[in-house]
Parts: C-alpha cells; sequence; structure tokens
C-alpha cells in the first residue's frame, strides 16, 4: 500500500494514503461482547459489517495534516507515482472529512 509524503502550493505538508473496505469494515464492526448470546455455544459464526457508504466500495485516498483530513474516490491510478504537483491537484479535488485524530499530542 503506497503512502507519499508531499507539500502542497501553500507550503503545507501532507500525507496521503490508500484505504480499502475491508480495512474499513474491521474497524467498523461492533464489538461482540457487547450482544448477550442466547446459547452457551461460543463458537457462533455472527456477521457484523457495515458497509461504506456509496461511491466509497472500491477505496478512496485519504490526505491528512495536522489540521484537517480529506478524502478521494475513486483511487485515482498511478496517484503514488505523479508528482508532487499532481498529488497536490489531486488534493484539491478531494472531500474535506473532518479533523485527524491524534493519539499523542
Amino acid at each position: 500500500m503506497a503512502h507519499r509524503i508531499f507539500r502542497d502550493a501553500r507550503g503545507n505538508v501532507w500525507e496521503a494514503w490508500e484505504v480499502h473496505p475491508s480495512s474499513f469494515e474491521r474497524r467498523r464492526i461492533a464489538d461482540r461482547r457487547a450482544v448477550p448470546r442466547t446459547t452457551m455455544d461460543r463458537r457462533q459464526r455472527v456477521e457484523h459489517r457495515v458497509r461504506p457508504k456509496p461511491g466509497l466500495s472500491e477505496g478512496w485516498l485519504v490526505f491528512a495534516n495536522r489540521e484537517e483530513k480529506r478524502r478521494l474516490a475513486p483511487i485515482p491510478s498511478g496517484w503514488d507515482e505523479r508528482s508532487d504537483a499532481e498529488v497536490a491537484s489531486l488534493l484539491e479535488s478531494a472531500t474535506p472529512s473532518g479533523k485527524p485524530r491524534r493519539l499523542i499530542e
């Protein structure tokens, strides 16, 4: 999976990486322990899947810096081999998706 660090036209540093739905679904699965069991058998197989929002099923490109996060779908082919200026132009067409979460500040 590709990962890039680049500067936009204003000199801000950004990171860019791909997200694919399978990893998205794993993070969004509900905790099985929160649902009471109907039997004593722990080997039940229950599917808890959350589908990605429409248009994101094939994955998306994330752009993030300390201040904001953006998303671009579908993932442009060969984005990781483009120049910094070309990747910055992709950033301009990406949709804002909130502020990045930081584990440590």
